[in-house]
């Protein structure tokens, strides 16, 4: 990849894992989001991301897992994209380990409706106890059933609230949060004035009509506010555009 903010020189993967440092002091918090979109605005094709990007794409997508203290994602993000097992590389755990991250990365979701499955593979085959974030409204039957496999938390009455997920997750240790989606999650997180760095690949494809986009469906507009961001940086490999804005 080429570093389109500097002098256009090639940068290797030390150089990459620099650039996105987070800032020193990140005890009172990272939150960084993570997400692929067509040219036309599309964050999916045909209901999923993972088509979407190319190689730079990739190679950030895992690279990025690395500074992480807990993964978060939305339950629906889960099913779609078809997570399971360890989500390190055995080059990603030795680099962590390297520095005193943990080799196996816990995965936090966010789910109001609890319609999980306890028997999927993502809870089978997960190496740690996953986080399910959930509001006292859901289904205490579901709750127990899921007790099984997960470590439930109720993070508000009638939905889950994003500053009550990020100030849990702070009192467990995990201060660098990172997410993976899925647009929901942003959109609400976006809302909350909760997102610190927002990094977006840029395919050379488009979706067409229909699609989501990063941030989500068009809801409650009324109460979306413009919040300025600064742009971290540019990297370019072939057609892709990799991007990081942090607040």
């Amino acid at each position: 990849m080429r570093n389109l903010t500097g002098s256009g020189e090639v940068l290797s993967e030390d150089d990459l894992l620099a650039l996105y440092e987070p800032p020193a002091d990140s005890s009172a918090g990272f939150v960084r989001f993570n997400f692929v979109m067509t040219a036309d605005g599309g964050a999916t094709h045909r209901g999923v991301s993972g088509d979407i990007g190319g190689p730079a794409d990739k190679q950030m997508f895992q690279l990025l897992r690395r500074f992480a203290h807990v993964l978060l994602m939305g339950a629906g993000t889960v099913r779609a994209e078809g997570y399971e097992g360890d989500v390190l590389s055995l080059e990603d755990k030795s680099w962590r380990s390297q520095r005193g991250l943990s080799e196996y990365l816990r995965v936090a979701l966010i789910s109001g409706s609890l319609h999980l499955d306890p028997q999927d593979k993502f809870f089978q085959q997960s190496p740690t106890v996953p986080l399910i974030y959930t509001s006292e409204s859901s289904s205490p039957d579901q709750r127990a059933k899921l007790s099984d496999v997960a470590e439930i938390v109720l993070a508000g009455k009638d939905r889950v609230e994003p500053q009550l997920v990020v100030q849990d997750l702070l009192q467990r240790g995990y201060s660098m949060i990172h997410s993976e989606g899925g647009p929901t999650v942003l959109g609400e997180f976006q809302q909350a004035n909760l997102v610190d760095s927002l990094c977006v690949t840029l395919a050379p494809k488009t979706a067409g009509p229909g699609e989501k986009r990063i941030g989500g469906d068009a809801g409650n507009t009324a109460t979306n506010e413009l919040r300025d961001m600064q742009l971290h940086h540019v990297l370019k490999q072939d057609g892709e555009l990799v991007l990081e804005y942090r607040k």
